[in-house]
């Protein structure tokens, strides 16, 4: 990944993760580790590991969830994500595909607007 592009990645605040055709993640940027607190600096080993594991497996997720729609462009489909910490958050996730076949998945934290949207619905 050429810098300008990796440092702009990394200064989104959006979850931006791609995944080679295989499943392998090959690229996170620094706002997912940040938002989903995981970070090997912060943790010991066996800790590390199982947000490792908890990674691939949302990864696995969000491939089937674009295969499924079997479309060039699998956008909008609302994920459960888990934090290091235990919290669970609500990510909106669009995901696309390079002319190399790796899945771009770009996902926004809507946590808090599905919060407030079941606080009006309690209040109708």
């Amino acid at each position: 990944m050429e810098p300008l592009t990796g440092f702009i990645l990394n200064e989104l605040k959006n979850l931006v993760v791609v995944v080679n055709p295989l499943g392998k993640i090959k690229y996170v940027n620094k706002f997912t580790h940040e938002l989903l607190g995981i970070s090997p600096s912060n943790t010991n080993l066996f800790e590390y590991r199982h947000s490792i594991e908890n990674a691939k497996k949302i990864t696995s997720e969000i491939v089937e969830e674009y295969h499924i729609n079997k479309t060039r462009s699998a956008s909008g489909f609302e994920k459960p994500l888990l934090t290091y910490n235990g919290h669970t958050l609500l990510i909106m996730w669009n995901v696309t595909q390079d002319q190399d076949g790796n899945m771009i998945g770009i996902g926004y934290d809507i946590t808090e607007k599905k919060t407030a949207e079941l606080k009006l619905k309690e209040k109708a």
